[in-house]
């Protein structure tokens, strides 16, 4: 049975002052002469109460239950700002992006946290607070270094603000990584306080790879107030947290939606469609009419230039956040103002949300099925074409993109229900597990607790080669609680994956809702091997600046350490905040093992392997972290027990010896033989040989893994450290 919709009209079902049967919704009016003259929704005053029409969607299956409130705003030039005093509080679904919702909150008479993705939208929001006759600045930011914001502010420069009695109503734009920072400022005071949670859309995506600190922000969020929080989004999509789900939803729409004009090209080869696209555009409205380009992918950008002409090339910015910035190498670029930067602009997700461009330009939005992150949601297109504030709007938006042709059924066991108990059964597990071990911490040894954390790493759920990401995470409580977000995230993966770019039709049909396709067109190219040389050549290109990128840290180690030899470590933090993502990577490494091998051997290997895969250093370091083991470790004993100098092993009689050892320290088993030839390899120095009627074998030489070590490591791990907290597995 197909169920309906159904809509009330407000003026149908309320008598002045009367109450809703939901008790989560405030609507309350006052009424002269048979007219409303005034109106509270949610604890927010109606401005303009005769230009606003309001419906009720009720629940189908329970009358008394209102899915959201519509709040229907006549004329479509209106801001929230021109119909609210201050942000109702619940789920605001405002349907149309740069309609004002952060400005309205940052210009209410309250105190206000503004919690933002990133640090780009923080800052933009940040500086509309600066006083144009004093050049001071009522608004504080908290955040990383951003702009002319060297680094995030001290306690004491926290403190500060809040101490200023000039500022009578003090707001507060946080970066999410930031927001544990405020809050143990304010936590005491949280009933002077207001929070809005900006772009919460923008939370389920990237929760994948910034877990804690995104969860995190509704673990406070929910300490707040029921009547003084609210999150916000103009591209909502469904949420899996109960909690979010008990929440008022305040949808605002406008009364003629003005659907936007798309162009679609469905292509084999989104680098070259998307080069041949900003050449047409450039040969018809000529350097006048700027280009920006939508594109998460920093080589994908960079190829894409590589297809340009030369002079088209010297015209090119890429605008995207400074972790990325030594692979943008001189094309890098910062968003000062309202304008874009060059006439052919570049944008990754850092610059897909809250940020505005006042003037017009040609959008291209490209879509790329093959990477998970660069996969675009009919919702992130419309967040992306909402960055255009001019009042005219953009020139035009064309969307590339590709399709997956084939539907991978094992990604069909993705639906929220399933993955919820999942998770939910994986918190009670470990909950439980911690519970024993603390009441039992005489008897049980750690390895009772770390086999479970073994476990919970092997629960990771991947999509089409990602990151692993994990269903569960850990509360500001310090216990596991879902990770509703991850969930989010995974079952909108499928939903983007196996629907809408399934066929090249299905994105068609997603973007009816909003849009109007205009223009719909195929570009297949039949050759791309002129394309796959370009993107060779710029991969190539790309991984010399990240050579150059570890040699400068490389460098500044080294200067570090000469002038800091005994207390370098209290100066890799502030350091490491400094880095890119590639140098980052480089440090985090460094930092791992600088405990256990010399400084000079372990810099120069790190270096002299850093075009090695991943793979790679796993096995450096465990081959380091097994010689880092005291002699008296069970893990080093039995493995020294058990593969003596000298004994002969074939590969599945090593896999079955490491499996029995691995299971008894808490391990996950090894299911190839190759991979647990690896194994040995890294904690022991082997020898391969060949016999005419038994094949291959191994000799255990010594344990000094020649293959990876090459120096004396101090055995500074102790026995009772559990050994499955410190290898990569």
């Amino acid at each position: 049975m197909v169920t309906k919709r159904v809509f009330q009209s407000l003026s149908a079902i309320t008598l002045g002052r009367h109450k809703m049967n939901d008790p989560r919704y405030e609507f309350l009016t006052e009424e002269k002469n048979g007219e409303v003259v005034s109106c509270i929704v949610n604890n927010a005053e109606i401005k303009d109460v005769p230009g606003i029409d309001y419906e009720l969607s009720i629940n189908p299956d329970n009358p008394d239950k209102i899915d959201a409130l519509q709040i229907i705003i006549n004329d479509e030039s209106k801001k929230l700002g021109d119909v609210f005093m201050q942000l109702p509080y619940g789920v605001i679904k405002k349907n149309v992006p740069g309609i004002g919702a952060t400005t309205l909150a940052l210009r209410s008479p309250n105190n206000c946290i503004v919690v933002c993705p990133t640090k780009a939208l923080a800052y933009e929001k940040y500086l509309t607070g600066i006083d144009p006759q004093t050049g001071r600045n009522s608004y504080l930011y908290v955040g990383g270094g951003f702009g002319d914001i060297k680094q995030s502010p001290s306690s004491k420069a926290i403190n500060k603000y809040l101490s200023n009695k000039t500022i009578r109503y003090k707001k507060i734009l946080v970066v999410a990584d930031s927001l544990r920072k405020v809050m143990e400022k304010i936590e005491p005071r949280l009933r002077d306080w207001y929070i809005m949670v900006d772009e919460i859309d923008s939370y389920q995506s990237d929760s994948t790879y910034r877990n804690r600190a995104l969860g995190w922000v509704m673990d406070y969020f929910f300490k707040f107030p029921e009547r003084q929080r609210c999150l916000v989004s103009a591209t909502m999509r469904p949420f899996s947290n109960p909690e979010i789900l008990k929440m008022p939803v305040i949808e605002v729409n406008f009364r003629r939606l003005i659907k936007r004009e798309v162009k679609l090209l469905y292509t084999n080869d989104v680098h070259l469609t998307t080069a041949q696209t900003i050449i047409r555009l450039r040969d018809m409205y000529g350097a006048g009419h700027k280009i920006a380009v939508a594109y998460n992918r920093i080589s994908a950008i960079r190829a894409v230039i590589n297809l340009l002409p030369e002079e088209l090339r010297t015209e090119c910015a890429i605008l995207c956040s400074a972790q990325s910035q030594s692979e943008a190498g001189a094309y890098y670029a910062n968003l000062e103002g309202t304008c874009l930067p060059k006439p052919i602009t570049f944008i990754t997700c850092t610059y897909f949300v809250g940020v505005d461009i006042d003037e017009r330009f040609h959008l291209l939005s490209v879509s790329d099925i093959k990477q998970i992150y660069t996969i675009l949601s009919p919702e992130k297109m419309l967040q992306i074409a909402g960055r255009c504030r001019h009042p005219q709007g953009l020139y035009d938006e064309t969307i590339i993109y590709n399709s997956s042709s084939k539907l991978n059924e094992r990604y069909t066991v993705y639906n929220k229900n399933k993955l919820l108990c999942l998770a939910d059964e994986l918190c009670n597990m470990y909950n439980a597990t911690v519970k024993i071990y603390e009441n039992f911490n005489g008897v049980l040894t750690y390895s009772f607790l770390s086999s479970m954390q073994s476990l919970i790493r092997q629960s990771k759920q991947t999509f089409y080669g990602s990151t692993p990401v994990s269903l569960i995470r850990k509360s500001i409580h310090g216990n596991y609680v879902i990770s509703y977000f991850n969930i989010d995230a995974l079952v909108e993966f499928v939903r983007l994956r196996e629907s809408i770019y399934l066929k090249p039709d299905g994105l068609i049909e997603a973007l009816g809702k909003t849009c109007r396709v205009v223009d719909w067109e195929k570009m297949w190219h039949e050759n791309g091997e002129a394309t796959q040389k370009v993107v060779a050549a710029t991969n190539k290109d790309l991984k010399e600046l990240q050579y150059q990128s570890v040699d400068e840290v490389v460098d500044e180690i080294r200067r570090m350490h000469k002038q800091r030899t005994d207390c370098i470590s209290a100066y890799m933090k502030p350091f490491k905040c400094k880095c890119n993502r590639t140098q980052r990577g480089f440090v985090e490494r460094y930092e791992k093992l600088s405990q256990y091998v010399p400084f000079e051997n372990l810099v120069q290997r790190l270096s002299d392997m850093r075009d090695k895969s991943n793979a790679w250093y796993k096995w450096y370091h465990n081959a380091v972290i097994f010689n880092a083991l005291a002699e008296n470790h069970p893990f080093k004993q039995v493995i020294k027990a058990s593969f003596k100098p000298e004994t002969k092993w074939c590969s599945l009689d090593i896999q079955e010896h490491l499996n029995v050892i691995f299971e008894q320290m808490g391990m996950k088993p090894i299911k190839e033989e190759r991979e647990a030839v690896k194994w040995l390899k890294c904690l022991c120095t082997l020898q391969r040989n060949k016999d005419a009627v038994k094949g291959n074998y191994y000799i255990v030489k010594n344990y000094c893994s020649e293959k990876y070590l090459n120096c004396e490591i101090a055995q500074t791990i102790s026995m009772a450290t559990p050994i499955n907290e410190e290898f990569k597995l």
